[in-house]
């Protein structure tokens, strides 16, 4: 079907869109910078408990809707 051209390139481009920071990312280092380390723990808690329910929406179907 599809195959990969140019390894090194995916390879490259992989790891480039891995190093931008995401809005999660920014957002807990946002609420480190303004409230310390325990408010950026709360938004670390806080992100990780949205992504595992987005993730359990999207087995249970409902990420489709």
């Amino acid at each position: 079907m599809f195959e990969i051209q140019n390894y090194a390139s995916f390879v490259a481009a992989i790891i480039v869109f891995q190093l931008i920071p995401g809005p999660g990312t920014l957002a807990i280092l946002n609420a480190t910078a303004r409230n310390g380390i325990g408010a950026g723990l709360g938004a670390v808690v806080g992100t990780l408990l949205g992504d595992m329910v987005y993730m359990v929406a999207a087995i249970v179907g409902l990420a489709a809707v």
